[in-house]
């Protein structure tokens, strides 16, 4: 392994200081190590260095260029999901059809592979008789009529289908073919940005939406927002705690370790909050926060908090892409904004 490794109290003037001032933020108008409480306040990056100055435990920092992103396949979803909220919580589950309508719906697919789109119609139409709460029968329906070149019956099967759930990203995916082919690019685009938030892993969705907003002169800017560190304690003394970065997410992991190791640090942020979303976001917004000041300076990281767009980032960049059913617990208006988010930021 090509590591190396020194003390974090030795080498903060030296390497991440200088760092600081080359983003603009000036150690010395920061508090007295003193003063700086722990209390759920967001702090900044040189104010992250000074608590770990004054703590017990010594915080050890290395460059490690071997490690990697380590995660699990990502999840792609495979069938249409709606949302239940009939006993006032969120669930996020499968449509349950009958058994006649099942099997007849296996027949329409068959038909459809065979590439007999009007008979797939006509099954995919007796399957909606039999199950009419299904409401992605209804986007089948419509894909049938665009492989048949019936756009306007293809388009308002699509938009029938979101009105009964706007979660079904194939209704989203087909509307924003149809609407391209007949001209309308913007509400392709839109469609399009909407079907790929509720299939975020999926990869030929955004492959379309690359291609539809470079095709319109929106463009895509490809980047990813992937911290790779590694924080753990000296197996062989407890009092250590090892930080490990690729690349310059320093102050990422540092905000990680404070959280995990730094005694009563968490309990202590946590102390004040107010909702279970706020105890879930605080953690990454800090950790997301000092990174993007120390990298991209204080302006980038001040327009992300101005435009209200830093849960938006953190959700879209980070947390989704593990959890991707996350993005089903927004509202259509949310969906919208994460939109909002992809036009400013890609």
């Amino acid at each position: 392994m090509n590591s190396t490794k020194c003390d974090f109290r030795i080498v903060a003037l030296a390497v991440i200081f200088a760092f600081l001032f080359a983003t603009a933020v000036m150690a010395q108008q920061e508090p007295d190590t003193t003063t700086i409480e722990i209390n759920g306040r967001i702090h900044s990056p040189s104010e992250l260095l000074r608590l770990i100055e004054r703590s017990n435990l010594v915080y050890e920092l290395g460059e490690d260029t071997t490690l990697t992103m380590q995660h699990p396949e990502r999840e792609v979803f495979r069938t249409p999901y709606y949302i239940d909220s009939s006993h006032g919580e969120w669930e996020l589950r499968n449509y349950n059809m009958s058994d006649s309508g099942s099997q007849l719906l296996t027949i329409a697919d068959g038909a459809f592979e065979a590439r007999d789109f009007a008979a797939a119609l006509e099954l995919y139409k007796e399957v909606y008789d039999l199950d009419p709460s299904v409401s992605h029968i209804l986007t089948l329906i419509g894909n049938c009529y665009f492989m048949l070149g019936d756009y306007r019956s293809a388009v308002s099967c699509f938009e029938m289908s979101i009105d009964s759930n706007y979660y079904d990203c194939w209704a989203h995916w087909f509307l924003a073919d149809a609407a391209w082919i007949r001209g309308d690019s913007a509400r392709a685009v839109e469609e399009i940005t909407i079907a790929h938030l509720l299939n975020r892993n999926h990869e030929q969705l955004l492959e379309n939406l690359v291609h539809y907003r470079q095709a319109t002169g929106a463009g895509w800017e490809d980047w990813t927002f992937e911290p790779v560190y590694a924080i753990n304690q000296d197996t062989s003394d407890a009092h250590r705690i090892e930080v490990r970065c690729n690349g310059d997410w320093c102050f990422y992991a540092v905000v990680k370790a404070l959280w995990k190791y730094e005694p009563n640090y968490a309990e202590t942020m946590l102390a004040n909050i107010e909702s279970p979303y706020d105890e879930l976001m605080l953690q990454e917004r800090e950790a997301t926060i000092c990174q993007l000041v120390a990298t991209k300076g204080e302006d980038y990281t001040l327009e992300l908090l101005d435009s209200n767009l830093l849960d938006y980032f953190i959700i879209y960049e980070i947390t989704s892409r593990d959890n991707p059913d996350l993005l089903y617990r927004s509202t259509p208006e949310t969906l919208k904004t994460f939109a909002k988010y992809l036009d400013t930021y890609h």
